[in-house]
This record gives structure tokens, sequence and C-alpha cells, in this order.
């Protein structure tokens, strides 16, 4: 009989061994993987293409040991042997990442998980950093775009995670070609049927760049601000993307979006918390809606806007609006009760101008009003864009152009970063 033996196979010491004619022949009846409880002994025996009461040498039990080592999920695997029963034994990767579906048109999250797994025993939603079982996730992938009538190059990218954890993850996505949104259709009907407006915003999502996350959550948002605007509270919203359509230079995504609106609601009133900084009176005018209108969002979310604007402009940059809506669903009425958490003062940080030549960038910078340590105020982009005649090249160059700024606060410093950039007009 074969004397116990253990082999510690690194990824030099399992390479394949020749077989020579003297090299016994033993018939392993039973084939058991230990220490890696995640993974079925079916999937594990199928990976290493090894079957009980099949016949092995020595060096092939190495090398089907090393079928295993070579998917990257394990960062050590030996094996014994005592003529009857072959044991291999397995030390999972502690550096094995899940993975996220960027801009593929497939299934998501387990949905995906459960279809690659079926392809790939193996796979249970955490890939190596490269090579192994990375690179037949990969190809699989491109498979599965194949049989959907898509020839694309599928790409794979490890990234830190956006998550609180900052979780890492394996990001594939669609290298070439390019993969847009498509048609979008509300209710089976265009966007232009309903609203010149809500049209306009879709057109805006229409030919950006899919995302399988984002986008469906930027089309719900914006159908959901239409209705609400409406005076639909209770609006249903459901939003899927239908059959990909491929061609040459792209990969179109279209969406079918189904609404469900509800009853219309009425106001009943919006009523100011104490101390704020616009008077109940101001806002009525301001927001120009009132009890026993229809609960139209886009007039209280213009009084909210005004509302937000006075804070900033006295340096409280981070204050927090709160619109606490009680809803009578019986009466089909809406109150809002409106609060600020204002949050400290911020003064001006670092200010900075982005796409645009060195004399226009001195000429804003110049005319900015605010320096560091100032408290901040956000007027100061209007003042800059009423700068008039007292700099002409300002003045010509804001008549073709609008002047978008995007703010960064520092904590704890309550500091403020301003930067400055001009875009084409759109319309």
């Amino acid at each position: 009989m074969l004397k116990a033996q253990f082999l510690v196979l690194s990824a030099l010491a399992l390479a394949a061994v020749p077989s020579w004619p003297e090299d016994p022949v033993y018939y392993p009846r039973i084939i058991e993987f230990r220490g890696a409880p995640d993974y079925p002994q079916a999937d594990l025996l199928a990976a290493s293409q090894l079957k009980p009461g099949g016949e092995y040498t020595v060096p092939q039990m190495s090398a089907h040991g090393k079928l295993v080592m070579d998917t990257g999920l394990f960062s050590k695997i030996g094996y014994t042997f005592d003529g009857v029963r072959l044991i291999y034994n397995l030390v999972p990767s502690p550096d094995l990442i899940g993975i996220k579906n960027v801009n593929l048109p497939l299934a998501t999250g387990k949905d995906l998980d459960d279809q690659l797994h079926a392809r790939i025993p193996l796979y249970y939603g955490k890939v190596p950093g490269e090579s192994g079982i990375l690179d037949d996730v990969r190809a699989t992938l491109e498979k599965m775009l194949a049989e959907k009538g898509i020839t694309a190059t599928v790409q794979a990218a490890a990234i830190a995670g956006t998550d609180a954890a900052k979780t890492p993850a394996m990001n594939f996505s669609i290298a070439d070609p390019a993969v847009k949104v498509g048609t979008i259709g509300i209710n089976g009907q265009p966007a232009s049927s309903l609203d010149a407006r809500f049209a306009k915003e879709i057109a805006k999502i229409t030919g950006s760049a899919y995302d399988t996350a984002a986008t469906p959550d930027q089309i719900a948002a914006t159908v959901a601000r239409f209705y609400h605007g409406k005076g639909y509270v209770d609006a249903r919203i459901d939003v899927k993307p239908t059959n990909p359509v491929a061609s040459a230079d792209a990969i179109q995504i279209p969406f079918a979006v189904a609404v469900e609106p509800g009853k219309p609601y009425t106001l009943t009133g919006i009523d100011l918390a104490p101390g704020l900084l616009l008077t109940q009176a101001e806002f009525d005018k301001i927001a120009n809606i009132h009890p026993g209108d229809p609960a139209d969002a886009r007039h209280v979310q213009t009084g909210l806007a005004v509302l937000e604007q006075r804070y900033h402009n006295r340096g409280q940059v981070g204050a927090k609006i709160h619109a606490e809506p009680t809803l009578d669903r019986a009466q089909a009425t809406v109150h809002y009760h409106v609060s600020v958490d204002p949050g400290p003062v911020y003064t001006m940080g670092k200010l900075s101008v982005a796409n645009v030549g060195p004399e226009l960038t001195e000429a804003m910078v110049k005319a900015w009003s605010l320096r560091p340590g100032d408290t901040f105020n956000e007027s100061a982009v209007l003042r800059l864009l009423a700068i008039g005649d007292a700099n002409p090249l300002l003045k010509q160059a804001f008549t073709s152009v609008e002047l978008k700024y995007t703010l960064t606060l520092n904590d704890p410093e309550h500091t403020v970063d301003v930067v400055l950039r001009l875009e084409r007009r759109s319309d």
C-alpha cells in the first residue's frame, strides 16, 4: 500500500509532471476536499476533473490539484492519499472581491451571480484580483452578451469601494462599443405626449452613458418629479430596461416605464417653523400655491429653493431643508411642515476656474468678490454674472455661455472651495 504522503502545492510545485510508464497507477475510491466549506464538494470535484475510482499517478494527482489552484480562489492546496482516500486540503484566498455589473445589458446582483454560477461551478460571487476564475467570468459575460446578439469586449477593473466600508469591487464593463440609454417610453407612450418640459428632461437622459444601477434610478426620479409635480403624490413607478439594440458604433438600452399615478392630491397648507429666513407671507408669494390647489410639488420646491438660498447667502451652505408631508389618503390631501437645520457658518476657501483660457481665468478670479476667510455667500456667483460694462471681456463671454459652479465643503475647517466653469448654452 502507498504510504501516506503530504504535498504543499504552490504554483511551482503544482506544475504538471510528465507521467513515465513506470509511474504506479492508483484508484482512489473516495475524493474529498477540506478547508473550504463555502464550496460544495461536487463543484470542487468538477473543477479538478477527478472521478472517484479513476486511475491516477502521483504526478496526475498534483496536476488535477493545480486545476483547482489555478482558479485563484485558494492560496494553498495540499493532498494526502492512503491508497483509498484522496484528500485535498484547501486554504481559501483572503483577497477575493465581489463583482459589479457597470454597463452590461444583463442581470445584476444575485440574478447575475446565479447565472454565472450555473456556467462556472466554482463562482460564488467573488473573484481574485487577476487571472484564474476572473478570466472565466469575463469570457462568460462576453458569451452571454453574444447570445443576445451583442458583440462586445468586456473589461474587468478592480476599484476601491464607494460604500461607507470602502469595500473593493471588480467592475465589469463594456469597453467597446459605447453603451447608451435608448428611447424611454412612459406607459407605452413617448414622454413628449405628456408634457413638453418633461420631454426635455427625458431627452437629457436619452443618449447618455448607460449605468446599470444609476440610469434606472435617474429615470425613476425624473418621472417621479413630473407626477409629483402634478399632485400625484402616491404615484408608483417601475423602470425596466428592454431588449438592447446593437449597431456598429453603440449599444442602445431602451427603457419601459410603467406608472400608476393614483389619485391627484390637493394642498391643505404649508406652514413654516418659527424663525426661518423667509416669512410665511414671503414663502407663500414665492411658491404661489394655496390651500385647495393641486399639490404641485414644483411650486413647493420653488419656495424651498429660495429658502435654501437665503441660508447659503449667509454662509450656512450645509443647511438642510426639511419639508415633511402629512398625507390624508382618504381625502387625498397633503400638508407640509417646513423646518431648517441651519448648520455652521462656512468661509471662503479656494477658488479655481476650469475649462477656460488663462486670460479669461485671470479676469474671473479678479472679479470674484469673496476672499479667503470671508463669510461665504453663494450670491457671489450672481454678482460675477452682473459685472456688466465693468469688464468687457467677461460681459462678452457670459452672453454665449452658462456659468456653472461646484461647491466643495471642507470639514472640520468649515471652508468652501469653489470651481467655476463655462458651458455652451443648450438652447
